[in-house]
């Protein structure tokens, strides 16, 4: 099953990674994965259920899974269990909890109400506090 898969996978990129830094066998394979920056299998996979999962719990209400993704989040079965209803519970995100942003349209001529300016230099950066603005930034000590 999964477990063998994992295994086998786990053994090519041990394969992988030596041959990428040229290591000795002998090395440990957790130092080797982090000089050449790579995830070990088990948390790249819980990285990719999870990116999985945070994409369908903001797909909008007009996406033909949206109302599925939510049913299958609601409650977790004993038998016969879908796909989703496994990917929700792994990774403990639902729908219903994520904030779903959606993005505004706004005409080609649109003006913004505010403006933004880069300095062109650190030294401007420093000096332009000291100009008169009309916000004035607190630090609390």
């Amino acid at each position: 099953g999964s477990v063998g898969t994992t295994t086998k996978l786990t053994s090519v990129q041990r394969k992988a990674t030596k041959h990428i830094t040229g290591a000795l066998s002998l090395a440990v394979s957790n130092t080797i994965e982090v000089h050449v920056h790579i995830l070990p299998i088990d948390l790249l996979f819980h990285k990719v259920l999870f990116s999985a999962a945070a994409r369908i719990c903001t797909l909008p209400p007009t996406h033909p899974l949206h109302t599925l993704s939510r049913r299958a989040a609601s409650k977790y079965v004993k038998c016969h269990r879908s796909p989703l209803q496994h990917l929700f519970h792994q990774t403990g995100l639902h729908p219903a909890t994520t904030e779903t942003i959606t993005p505004v349209r706004r005409k080609l001529n649109y003006v913004v109400p505010h403006s933004t300016h880069i300095a062109a230099s650190k030294a401007d950066t420093l000096q332009e506090p000291k100009r008169s603005t009309p916000v004035h930034q607190y630090k609390s000590m």
